[in-house]
């Protein structure tokens, strides 16, 4: 034990509750401190923070915890979301829980606090209560939770805790196999490709409006929506949802004049292509941004975006593309109409230990190669809310 606390002594970690850490998770962080580093003594585990915050590291410590209670060779234990994990957790997880494994699968529920509840027609926040985490029974506010959970996650509501359920509470980007509607790329949609998208069960599709690299450059993607391409895509039986983004890859591509003057271009790019009214368009954060850095840079890049918008006379709403937690705060403290959520990007900070933004779109779960050379990203499109585009406007 002494290696684990002298590796802890050297590192940056607290062990006491910091401000605005929470003492149901500390709890939990020194629970897995005590059974799984100091009893069981997991090769590849070293002692999680005890600072009441769920962070990369306790994300890691607990995967680790739920790898060896699936009952995974204690030496390949890696606290890695991989195949011998999911193959675990559809086997020896679905059923009913006891013990450690109820435990875990419960904790997991309390870091995904808040979740939201419907209310009529209304989203109300619902938190996890810490009195079930320590009991076998199963409540009837824990399976209220469990059940809006589901339904605010938009998998198949049953209570219960199921293969899709625990991968949407272990990793952003949930279950990669499950089925969704929406997706983008950055390959043109010609009339042969929307049959093919219409085929594969897709019903909209996000295209770029710009790209800021001259043909000659060699980055070049030449992502950008082409001429007639959106009526394409209407033709097709396919809605689409417009995305802007100029680098948006590292903190200097973000500040207030950036976000003012790609607002304005993302404003003309959206009338050239006949876009109407009201439509939302998203706006990158292609990177693991910071809370500093969201404060420095990310925040005034939208209050940018959103007043040149307002300029032109808020013709069209700004959404948010990045982590889960650059979602909620740009969309709380600035205004973004819808969150575009970079699951699949489940190992940025942040994704870890944040709930899904109340007013996210879509989420990004999976990339992959639809077609030889054509790479697409799976997205879950979430009922009732961003509509995209269904018409243009052709007085325009």
């Amino acid at each position: 034990m002494w290696p684990h606390v002298a590796r802890a002594l050297l590192r940056m970690d607290q062990f006491r509750r910091v401000p605005g850490g929470d003492a149901e998770i500390q709890r939990i962080q020194r629970r897995l401190n005590s059974r799984y580093v100091a009893g069981i003594g997991i090769p590849a585990m070293i002692l999680v923070p005890c600072d009441g915050v769920y962070s990369r590291d306790v994300q890691q410590g607990f995967m680790m915890s739920l790898q060896f209670e699936l009952k995974l060779d204690i030496n390949t234990i890696n606290g890695y979301f991989g195949p011998a994990t999911q193959a675990a957790l559809r086997e020896r997880a679905s059923g009913p829980l006891t013990g450690d494994l109820r435990y875990l699968f419960r904790s997991a529920c309390y870091f995904n606090s808040p979740t939201r509840m419907r209310d009529g027609r209304v989203l109300v926040p619902l938190s996890y209560l810490p009195s079930d985490l320590g009991t076998d029974t199963e409540t009837e506010t824990h399976l209220q939770w469990v059940r809006s959970f589901q339904d605010f996650t938009q998998l198949t509501i049953n209570g219960s805790n199921d293969y899709p359920t625990w991968a949407q509470l272990l990793v952003s980007c949930g279950d990669t196999t499950r089925p969704a509607t929406g997706c983008d790329c950055i390959t043109e949609i010609t009339a042969e490709r929307g049959r093919q998208l219409v085929a594969a069960g897709y019903q909209i599709v996000g295209r770029y409006l710009d790209e800021h690299l001259a043909p000659d450059d060699p980055y070049f993607l030449n992502k950008a929506l082409k001429p007639g391409e959106p009526q394409t895509i209407l033709d097709a039986g396919l809605r689409f949802f417009p995305i802007f983004q100029w680098n948006g890859t590292q903190l200097f591509n973000f500040d207030y004049g950036r976000g003012n003057e790609q607002a304005r271009k993302a404003h003309e790019k959206a009338v050239g292509f006949g876009i109407p009214a009201n439509t939302c368009i998203y706006f990158a954060v292609d990177y693991d941004a910071m809370d500093s850095e969201i404060d420095s840079n990310i925040k005034p890049y939208f209050e940018g975006v959103k007043a040149g918008l307002a300029a032109l006379g808020n013709r069209y709403t700004f959404g948010v593309y990045g982590s889960r937690n650059v979602c909620i705060r740009v969309s709380r403290e600035v205004g973004a109409r819808w969150s575009l959520v970079s699951g699949m990007s489940w190992g940025f900070s942040g994704n870890l230990g944040f709930p899904m933004p109340e007013n996210w779109s879509f989420n990004q779960i999976r990339e992959y190669e639809f077609q030889p050379g054509w790479g697409l990203d799976h997205d879950v499109w979430r009922y009732a809310a961003d509509p995209g585009v269904s018409a243009l406007d052709t007085g325009q």
